[in-house]
């Protein structure tokens, strides 16, 4: 037993003795340079959009980027493209510039053809198409609410590449897949009556 232990310790010696001359002073390793290279562009969205192509080529984020609202101008859609643009910048360390023009010709084109109601309901159209090209961002959405999703999954898609930050030449076609995703009944600060929950949760019941 104590042969077996012995052997077992001599092993293991051995094996972090050869690894740390592997390893140069600095603590990292040969391919370092490689390491930081980003990999092949996988799927990670979440949620999964219905449909997305991968193409070739990257769009680099830079400080330069133009962002171009060609239909709808609204309020509403600036703040969230504004948000949007935030995000990006704490994301990649690029100062992204906060003018939003009202052309056709840009870096980052949001056009969405209406506000959508102002009480959302259950027929309203979320769905969009996001183009990535290595020379634009286009945004297409019927409403302001499919345009909100279109930039989330553009946050999702930035990622590094060297010294800077890019996204993937991608084609996305997406819309949610149910009408109701989903209901928070907050009890902890909004007493509900059990009748109501009940009608809530089962409202086939008598």
């Amino acid at each position: 037993m104590r042969f077996k232990l012995f052997l077992f310790l001599v092993v293991s010696g051995a094996m972090v003795h050869a690894d740390a001359k592997a390893v140069p002073r600095g603590g990292t390793s040969s391919n370092a340079a490689s390491d930081a290279t980003p990999a092949a562009f996988r799927n990670d969205l979440m949620p999964q959009p219905a449909s997305l192509r991968a193409g070739e080529g990257t769009f680099a984020i830079t400080s330069s980027l133009k962002v171009v609202l060609p239909k709808v101008h609204s309020e509403l859609l600036q703040r969230a493209v504004l948000r949007t643009l935030k995000r990006l910048e704490d994301k990649t360390g690029t100062p992204l510039p906060r003018a939003i023009d009202a052309g056709s010709t840009g870096d980052l084109i949001v056009s969405v053809t209406s506000d959508g109601p102002a009480v959302q309901s259950v027929d309203e159209d979320e769905s969009y198409s996001l183009t990535v090209t290595s020379r634009t961002i286009e945004l297409d959405a019927p409403t302001t609410l499919g345009a909100l999703h279109g930039l989330e999954t553009l946050v999702q898609l930035t990622q590094p590449s060297g010294g800077g930050y890019i996204v993937p030449a991608v084609t996305i076609q997406d819309s949610p897949r149910f009408h109701w995703r989903g209901l928070l009944i907050d009890c902890g600060r909004h007493f509900e009556p059990l009748d109501v929950l009940n009608e809530i949760s089962m409202p086939w019941r008598p």
